[in-house]
Protein backbone atom coordinates (compact mmCIF):
# COMPACT_ATOMS: atom_id res chain seq x y z
CA UNK A 1 0.00 0.00 0.00
CA UNK A 2 1.75 2.94 -1.05
CA UNK A 3 0.49 5.99 -0.96
CA UNK A 4 1.43 9.10 -2.85
CA UNK A 5 -0.52 12.64 -3.15
CA UNK A 6 -3.05 11.98 -5.20
CA UNK A 7 -4.20 8.99 -2.94
CA UNK A 8 -5.05 11.62 -0.32
CA UNK A 9 -8.87 10.72 -1.48
CA UNK A 10 -11.18 12.66 -3.92
CA UNK A 11 -9.73 15.98 -5.36
CA UNK A 12 -12.91 18.12 -4.28
CA UNK A 13 -14.29 16.85 -0.68
CA UNK A 14 -17.51 18.16 0.23
CA UNK A 15 -16.60 20.04 3.03
CA UNK A 16 -20.12 19.80 4.86
CA UNK A 17 -18.94 19.56 8.61
CA UNK A 18 -18.87 16.22 9.84
CA UNK A 19 -17.46 14.96 6.15
CA UNK A 20 -14.79 17.96 6.80
CA UNK A 21 -13.43 16.19 10.22
CA UNK A 22 -13.25 12.84 8.70
CA UNK A 23 -11.69 14.78 5.24
CA UNK A 24 -8.65 16.01 7.91
CA UNK A 25 -8.38 12.76 9.05
CA UNK A 26 -8.07 10.97 5.62
CA UNK A 27 -5.90 13.59 4.50
CA UNK A 28 -3.34 13.53 8.01
CA UNK A 29 -3.55 9.68 7.86
CA UNK A 30 -2.33 9.42 4.48
CA UNK A 31 0.68 11.86 4.99
CA UNK A 32 1.55 10.13 8.59
CA UNK A 33 1.69 6.74 6.64
CA UNK A 34 3.61 8.30 3.93
CA UNK A 35 6.32 8.97 6.61
CA UNK A 36 5.83 5.51 8.28
CA UNK A 37 6.06 4.03 4.64
CA UNK A 38 9.42 6.01 4.24
CA UNK A 39 10.64 3.99 6.94
CA UNK A 40 9.04 1.01 6.17
CA UNK A 41 10.10 0.29 2.82
CA UNK A 42 13.93 -0.40 3.90
CA UNK A 43 12.09 -3.72 4.76
CA UNK A 44 10.39 -4.29 1.81
CA UNK A 45 10.52 -7.57 0.04
CA UNK A 46 10.53 -7.43 -3.90
CA UNK A 47 7.40 -8.84 -3.68
CA UNK A 48 5.69 -5.84 -2.00
CA UNK A 49 7.95 -3.31 -4.44
CA UNK A 50 5.83 -4.82 -7.44
CA UNK A 51 3.09 -3.75 -5.65
CA UNK A 52 3.81 -0.27 -4.90
CA UNK A 53 4.87 0.28 -8.18
CA UNK A 54 1.58 -0.71 -9.24
CA UNK A 55 2.33 -4.06 -10.93
CA UNK A 56 4.51 -1.73 -13.74
CA UNK A 57 6.73 -4.51 -14.90
CA UNK A 58 3.80 -7.21 -15.14
CA UNK A 59 1.99 -4.69 -17.18
CA UNK A 60 4.47 -3.99 -19.45
CA UNK A 61 5.68 -7.89 -19.81
CA UNK A 62 2.02 -9.06 -21.54
CA UNK A 63 2.50 -9.56 -24.49
CA UNK A 64 -1.66 -8.37 -25.53
CA UNK A 65 -1.84 -5.56 -27.98
CA UNK A 66 -5.01 -4.75 -25.87
CA UNK A 67 -4.00 -4.50 -22.28
CA UNK A 68 -4.96 -1.69 -19.31
CA UNK A 69 -4.11 -0.82 -16.04
CA UNK A 70 -6.11 0.87 -13.94
CA UNK A 71 -4.95 2.67 -10.86
CA UNK A 72 -7.83 4.42 -9.74
CA UNK A 73 -9.87 2.26 -7.71
CA UNK A 74 -10.35 3.22 -4.16
CA UNK A 75 -12.31 1.99 -0.86
CA UNK A 76 -13.23 3.38 1.86
CA UNK A 77 -12.66 1.34 5.69
CA UNK A 78 -14.31 1.95 8.18
CA UNK A 79 -11.65 2.24 11.04
CA UNK A 80 -10.46 3.34 14.56
CA UNK A 81 -7.89 4.83 15.30
CA UNK A 82 -6.36 1.46 17.21
CA UNK A 83 -7.60 -0.02 13.97
CA UNK A 84 -5.22 1.85 12.11
CA UNK A 85 -1.89 1.27 14.37
CA UNK A 86 -3.11 -2.37 14.36
CA UNK A 87 -3.36 -2.36 10.61
CA UNK A 88 0.39 -1.16 10.46
CA UNK A 89 2.00 -2.98 12.58
CA UNK A 90 0.43 -5.93 10.70
CA UNK A 91 1.93 -5.44 7.17
CA UNK A 92 5.25 -7.38 6.38
CA UNK A 93 7.58 -4.10 6.24
CA UNK A 94 6.90 -3.38 9.80
CA UNK A 95 7.33 -7.23 10.79
CA UNK A 96 10.77 -7.36 9.38
CA UNK A 97 11.42 -3.83 10.97
CA UNK A 98 10.43 -5.00 14.42
CA UNK A 99 12.18 -7.85 14.07
CA UNK A 100 15.13 -5.55 13.31
CA UNK A 101 14.80 -3.47 15.58
CA UNK A 102 12.28 -3.56 18.29
CA UNK A 103 12.27 -0.65 19.95
CA UNK A 104 12.28 1.82 17.35
CA UNK A 105 9.20 -0.13 15.50
CA UNK A 106 7.66 -0.07 18.79
CA UNK A 107 8.19 3.98 18.92
CA UNK A 108 6.93 3.99 15.54
CA UNK A 109 3.27 2.70 16.49
CA UNK A 110 3.10 4.68 19.51
CA UNK A 111 4.64 8.14 17.80
CA UNK A 112 2.04 7.02 14.74
CA UNK A 113 -0.68 7.06 17.33
CA UNK A 114 0.09 9.78 19.59
CA UNK A 115 0.00 12.13 16.33
CA UNK A 116 -2.91 10.93 15.15
CA UNK A 117 -4.92 11.58 18.52
CA UNK A 118 -3.55 15.22 18.74
CA UNK A 119 -4.02 15.96 15.39
CA UNK A 120 -7.66 14.99 15.26
CA UNK A 121 -7.99 16.73 18.84
CA UNK A 122 -9.22 13.46 20.48
CA UNK A 123 -8.05 10.87 23.25
CA UNK A 124 -9.79 7.86 22.68
CA UNK A 125 -8.25 5.43 20.36
CA UNK A 126 -11.58 3.88 19.36
CA UNK A 127 -13.00 7.14 17.26
CA UNK A 128 -13.99 6.48 13.77
CA UNK A 129 -11.50 6.98 10.87
CA UNK A 130 -11.93 6.47 7.21
CA UNK A 131 -8.94 4.64 5.95
CA UNK A 132 -8.23 4.48 2.12
CA UNK A 133 -6.89 2.20 -0.24
CA UNK A 134 -6.20 1.99 -3.41
CA UNK A 135 -6.37 -0.58 -5.65
CA UNK A 136 -4.63 -1.71 -9.26
CA UNK A 137 -6.14 -3.61 -11.69
CA UNK A 138 -4.12 -5.08 -14.81
CA UNK A 139 -6.34 -6.00 -17.52
CA UNK A 140 -5.60 -7.98 -21.02
CA UNK A 141 -6.55 -9.58 -24.13
CA UNK A 142 -4.80 -11.40 -26.43
CA UNK A 143 -8.10 -10.35 -29.29
CA UNK A 144 -9.79 -12.95 -31.22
Amino acid sequence: MYMNASDLGPSKPELVETEHLKWVCVCFFNLLSLQSWDLLLKYSHERVKRVLEDYKDIFEALPFPDKKRITDIFDKIPMTVAGVVGYLESVSPYQAFMKNDPEAAKSLLQETEKRMLEIMGVSSRETPVEFWVRHVCVLGCKGR
